[in-house]
């Protein structure tokens, strides 16, 4: 009776109150997040994909959310909550920073610290203890509660140390213990930065991505009380990449409520690329002004402190900030303080002159948002805005005080280099912009830009670890970064000793990667590094930077990583006329001798006319066409440079074309009609119709012309590929391939509706490797973008139908190359050059394995193959610890399998049309595919 009691009445009213608060208010429950937040916006996508992970599979694996400084992970927890909450479903927060080593806590359990949390929640609304451990298991047993845990890289920190010195016994420590809430079947979320513990863990790892512009613009102008000057809002949105780091996002929110972000005036870029300074600018600005507002008490009204008592309290507190960069950490002690003797005597010379001490002054910046208390001291819930404050006191301090500058270089921490670069703008921009008030004092007694640039680039000496002391690449990587940030606001480029070294050591950094490491870390850490390189060569007309991009090319030629590849050749095909006037010629490179260099050259021939005119870089293209077509045979280039080819042709067809580019766009668009001709490779022609196809966008296409359209670039395919008089391809010879045929059909619907990133995508490894977000065709910010289809897109935006046919395009593709260097995959590429597809992927897909051991000769391709089968590619190529060949992500594996796990009333085409096997069959393979992604 007293169950019964419990059950319907005691638990049920518990849950009903506690799912009521959190809808409400779900901020208030994920107490790690900051007093500088609106709503979420741009991750319900994210949300549900986790969700249904979690929810509706009894093996699921705990699901780790991966980002950098300011990326977001908080928000999305808090997003997460109110959509669990809405779905009936129990959210409990777990704060593992509180976690740290001095507390006694040698086992980090998941499950048990979930328990205590929502014990804590729920205790005056059960009647008992008793009661709280039946609603635990209740909830357990029928998968209604979901442990969202934030801060994973701060757990089990040893009180006074830093985040990046923890040993190898906690690293195994946290894998143990996410594996164990695996095995238990626990639905658990963990919120963490980039560190090594990541690596071989038992998780499925996502990496948090941008979010949507669109939405973004939207959300600013719905919080502006005026709700004018979209286009503003959509300038700022886009020169600030407000979607890379939400905190900016947040920050200009609040701007907007009080009506300031008006004062913030982006400069206007045209058609011109936005580069890094204008956008280190405009966030500083941004901070700025909000910074402004804090003190004048536009921001905070109810915290109820007047000016000058504000701007004493945030003298003070960025003095705990600067004490955070130095040591690594965002959570200090007001004890450690007294170990830094300049920040020391500056902390009571302000409480002398002000009357605020720190204790003080600590206690009004928790009600300011700025700082919070926890059980370690207080800690900085913004990092972005610690780097931010510190930096109104790094310069003196550096120079005045070598210990800290020793102590802060030797843990490189990315909050000190961010403020770093903050610094270096602040001084660019005249020492405040408005907010001189943080900076008094130390306009003249502090180090100048160069003097910051030389002492980081002294520190890393060129990644030198023997010298440097530095061993973790991703550190090395960032810093290099941060260099190239300080060095672009400075009077006097020191780039090319920089661009000397990328070009000389890329090879011997890779090689030199630690096993532990985790190479998605690295990998995001060369991207990066890479981007701010490219936009440092553009960023002055340098003729001596402009011979940089052979450095680029350099590294691409050296790189195993195809992300990285990627970026490289999007940053030189973005130099335009000074890339065109250094990059070789294909013609000048032997291909035996300079395999990647002949490929990258394919790669962005047609880049470097979308950026010039025909005139400059039209022969470039001309070379690859001429050597196409009817008895060539690819005797002069190989197919593997004309899949680059392809590519370069899509790459350079995303990019919206202004008047002055109508030239280049007929141009290009003449010669891949040209290539569809004289080329049979089915990647070939799929590429290039997409290439065509957004080319060709434009408004109200009705659905029989865009048919019309497609239909007649398909009949040319193939069509002067072969001996004069005999029938190729098209629609006159032989049948398309089933892939061909498919893309065409979806690129109907693209041209029809206008929705490119449901129909089509630019890079296969890329789109299935986000879950991304929607973009209306239609809005300001998508008059401003330079991208048709932007880089939010991924394969959740993705039509079905599409997301079918891009799933076997890649593994057909990595069946083809095999993940290994140019020469090697023509062989077993040209084994595709048909019109039909293997059995393997028109038939039943147990040929495949992709999860078999690999014993001597049971990889090779062919070796698997069905009986009969002409094609020799099976099976599915070993995972390898540097393959040139992407793998296809978990949560993409996942949703494949998912996808075909419907209910056939409610979608009766289930399997893609040249698909022919049991949808049982398909199901296996993506759950093979998924346990594959998972080692």
């Amino acid at each position: 009776m007293g169950y019964i009691y419990f059950l319907f009445f005691s638990f049920r009213r518990a849950k009903r109150k506690y799912l009521r608060t959190v809808g409400e208010d779900s901020r208030a429950l994920v107490s790690t997040v900051g007093a500088i937040f609106g709503d979420v916006v741009g991750r319900d996508e994210l949300c549900e994909s986790i969700i249904h992970e979690l929810r509706s599979r009894d093996d699921a694996r705990p699901q780790v959310l991966m980002g950098g400084v300011g990326t977001g992970k908080t928000a999305v927890l808090v997003r997460l909550a109110k959509r669990l909450s809405e779905k009936g479903l129990v959210p409990v927060p777990v704060r593992l920073r509180e976690i740290h080593s001095s507390s006694g806590v040698d086992v980090l359990d998941f499950e048990e610290s979930g328990r205590k949390e929502f014990g804590k929640i729920v205790k005056s609304r059960l009647q008992s203890d008793q009661d709280e451990e039946k609603a635990w298991r209740r909830l357990r047993g029928d998968r209604e509660v979901f442990v969202l845990a934030d801060g994973l890289e701060e757990v089990l920190i040893k009180e006074g140390g830093n985040e990046h010195e923890s040993s190898r016994e906690r690293d195994a420590l946290i894998r143990d213990a996410v594996k164990q809430a695996g095995d238990n079947g626990l639905p658990l979320v963990i919120a963490s930065r980039p560190h090594d513990p990541l690596r071989g863990m038992d998780a499925s790892i996502t990496d948090l991505e941008p979010l949507n512009e669109d939405e973004a613009a939207r959300y600013l102008l719905d919080s502006s009380p005026y709700r004018r000057d979209e286009y503003l809002l959509a300038q700022i949105v886009s020169t600030g990449r407000l979607v890379e780091s939400p905190l900016y996002l947040e920050i200009a929110r609040e701007l907007c409520a009080c009506d300031r972000i008006g004062r913030i005036r982006p400069e206007a870029s045209g058609e011109n690329e936005v580069l890094r300074t204008a956008v280190l600018e405009l966030r500083c600005r941004l901070l700025t002004e909000w910074m402004r507002a804090l003190m004048e008490g536009a921001v905070r009204e109810d915290a109820a402190i007047d000016r000058d008592t504000r701007l004493a309290v945030i003298k003070q507190i960025r003095l705990l900030a600067a004490s955070g960069l130095k040591r690594d950490t965002l959570v200090v002690s007001l004890e450690g303080l007294t170990e830094d003797g300049l920040l020391h005597q500056e902390q009571r010379d302000n409480a002398h002159g002000t009357g605020i001490d720190l204790p003080m002054a600590v206690t009004l910046g928790s009600r300011l948002g700025l700082v919070e208390f926890s059980e370690s001291g207080v800690r900085f819930p913004h990092s972005i805005v610690q780097a931010y404050l510190g930096a109104g006191i790094l310069g003196k301090v550096m120079k005045k005080e070598e210990s800290f500058s020793s102590a802060a270089f030797r843990n490189l921490g990315r909050e000190f280099l961010l403020s770093m670069v903050m610094y270096a703008n602040i001084l660019r921009m005249g020492g405040g912009a408005g907010c001189e008030q943080l900076l008094e004092g130390i306009s003249s007694d502090r180090l100048t830009e160069e003097e910051m640039r030389y002492r980081l680039g002294n520190r890393l000496l060129m990644w030198d670890p023997v010298t440097s002391g530095l061993t973790e690449t991703a550190k090395i990587l960032e810093g290099c970064a941060a260099f190239i940030d300080i060095d672009n606001v400075c009077r006097s480029s020191h780039l090319k000793g920089l661009a000397l070294k990328l070009g000389e050591r890329w090879r011997e950094m890779s090689q030199r990667e630690r096993p532990e490491e985790d190479q998605r870390t690295v990998e995001e850490a060369k991207i990066g590094l890479i981007r701010r390189f490219g936009e440092a060569i553009r960023e002055k007309d340098d003729p001596q930077r402009q011979r940089f991009y052979m450095n680029l090319l350099a590294i691409a030629a050296e790189e195993h990583s195809y992300p990285v590849r990627l970026e490289a050749a999007t940053q030189i095909g973005q130099g335009a006329s000074e890339a065109v006037r250094v990059i070789p010629h294909r013609r000048d490179i032997k291909h035996r001798s300079g395999e990647w260099y002949a490929t990258m050259q394919a790669w962005l021939s047609p880049m470097l006319v979308a950026g010039t005119t025909p005139t400059e870089a039209g022969e470039r293209v001309n070379w690859y066409v001429d050597r196409l077509g009817a008895g060539k045979q690819h005797h002069d280039i190989s197919l593997p440079e004309e899949v680059a080819l392809a590519q370069g042709f899509k790459l350079a067809a995303n990019r919206r074309v202004s008047r002055a580019g109508e030239a280049s766009k007929k141009f290009l668009f003449d010669k891949a009609v040209d290539v569809l001709k004289r080329t049979t490779y089915w990647y070939t022609h799929l590429t290039v119709l997409h290439a065509l196809t957004l080319w060709s966008l434009r408004q109200d296409i009705p659905i029989l012309e865009a048919r019309s359209m497609v239909r007649g670039w398909l009949t040319l395919a193939g069509t002067e590929a072969g001996p004069p008089g005999q029938p190729q391809g098209g629609r006159d010879g032989r049948r398309e391939h089933p892939f061909v045929t498919e893309a065409g059909r979806l690129a109907v619907m693209a041209l029809h509706l206008g929705e490119t990133q449901k129909y089509l995508w630019i890079d296969e490894s890329d789109v299935v490797s986000k879950v991304g977000s929607y973009a209306p065709a239609q809005s300001a910010m998508r008059q401003i973008q330079r991208l048709w289809i932007p880089s939010s897109a991924g394969w959740g935006v993705l039509d079905p139908r599409a997301r079918m046919l891009v799933a076997d395009v890649l593994v057909l593709s990595t069946l083809a190359n095999r993940g290994e260097e140019p020469t090697r995959q023509a062989g077993t590429m040209a084994r595709t050059m048909r019109s039909d597809i293997p059995p393997c992927l028109s038939g039943s897909r147990d040929p495949l394995r992709p999860t078999s051991k690999a014993m001597p000769g049971s990889r090779e391709a062919g070796s698997t193959c069905a009986p009969g089968c002409e094609f020799g590619l099976c099976p599915y190529p070993p995972r390898a610890p540097q393959s040139y060949w992407p793998e296809i992500h978990e949560a993409f594996c996942r949703k494949q399998h998912d996808l075909l796990d419907r209910h056939q009333l409610l979608n009766m085409r289930q399997a893609a049309w040249w698909q022919g096997t049991t949808l049982r069959d398909l199901r296996h393979f993506w759950a093979s595919m998924e346990e594959r992604a998972q080692k």
